[in-house]
């Protein structure tokens, strides 16, 4: 083929640079929005310190930063985005090595950020049932991020057979890369939109404001960009593992991933962007809402004088358990409300 199209006088292609330019500006902006959430976090928070949710994200990010580089250094300087004949064995075989790298690291930060989402979840609802399901939600994104990894690596056998597929003198079989391909994407959006819809279950029992249930539900379903990001990838896996030319073609799976993985830890950080621009424009934030002016004294006295916004059936949700003879009631109670106080007051964002 590297003939055929030498002869034949074909233009040489390369995306390679519009690929690097994407993966630097999507990473500033996650790094910095991420950066507003910890430092919102830290200054805001009542609890004054972070949660398991900001702990398993910095997780994600101390394992996402590294891959702006390999991005960078591996997939785009060894062919992704140019014909695979313009390449040489080398360097078709090492994008082969940092391509497979890169899938084992997006299912990865991917698993990670939903086990940080739902860990959010945990903190903000305290029904009994709902929190058994998150449960189950995170067990579930666990071991299938565990199997798509192990997936990933043994996809060939010998390993090898992975990065030397293009050499003549390989051995060993493969397995079917497309249904595995297809079945991780399909694995994705579907946990996309489950966490999108188990909050907005909790938010229809509250007995509150329709205006602050409604601006709670936007905050929530702004997840559903990442979700149709998880789409656009989807379709460009209609060709994964039956080109002939995959430093070109596999250039839309990267280009996808990158976007998805920076706008995944974006929309979790959604609310804490919210907690920092209401403590510098709280008129501003207040009056979005149809609601007065938010201050951290007016919310305390709020606190104090209004009623309890949950109904029957959200209370007996509740978890009664006791520690050291103190009922944990109160305490869930304080959460849920906490729901949409921060929607209305997100200076109280724990």
């Amino acid at each position: 083929m590297n003939l055929t199209q030498t002869v034949c006088g074909t233009p040489a292609r390369d995306r390679s640079g519009q690929f690097k330019t994407m993966n630097l500006a999507f990473s500033a902006v996650t790094l910095m929005i991420a950066g507003i959430r910890f430092i919102s976090k830290y200054l805001f928070s009542i609890r004054q310190g972070f949660g398991p949710d900001d702990w398993t994200l910095l997780a994600a990010g101390f394992i996402g930063i590294p891959c702006i580089a390999f991005n960078i250094l591996g997939l785009s300087s060894h062919g992704l985005g140019k014909d695979i004949w313009t390449l040489t064995p080398g360097d078709a075989a090492s994008f082969a090595r940092w391509f497979l790298a890169m899938e084992v690291l997006y299912v990865v930060i991917m698993t990670i950020v939903k086990i940080s989402l739902s860990l959010f979840y945990l903190d903000l609802f305290p029904g009994t049932n709902f929190r058994r399901v998150v449960w189950g939600t995170i067990i579930f994104n666990i071991a299938s991020g565990l199997s798509f990894v192990i997936g990933s690596l043994v996809q060939c056998v010998p390993m090898s057979l992975t990065w030397e597929q293009f050499s003549d003198s390989s051995h060993g079989h493969c397995i079917d890369m497309n249904s595995f391909g297809w079945a991780n994407a399909a694995v994705n959006v579907a946990t996309d939109l489950w966490l999108i819809v188990i909050p907005l279950f909790q938010l229809y029992k509250l007995d509150t404001q329709w205006r602050r249930k409604l601006s709670a539900a936007i905050m929530f379903m702004t997840g559903v960009i990442a979700t149709i990001v998880s789409l656009l990838r989807f379709q460009s896996l209609v060709h994964f593992a039956n080109t002939a030319n995959p430093t070109w073609d596999h250039w839309s799976i990267a280009w996808w991933s990158t976007i998805e993985v920076n706008i995944s830890i974006i929309c979790t950080c959604i609310p804490s962007i919210r907690l920092i621009l209401a403590h510098i424009f709280p008129r501003a934030i207040g009056s979005s809402l149809g609601l007065p002016p938010m201050t951290e004294e007016s919310w305390i006295g709020e606190k104090m004088s209004s009623p309890n916004p949950l109904d029957i059936e959200q209370l007996e949700l509740c978890n009664n358990r006791s520690i050291d003879g103190v009922s944990k009631t109160s305490e869930s109670i304080q959460r849920a409300e906490g729901v949409l106080e921060m929607v209305a007051h997100p200076a109280i964002i724990q």
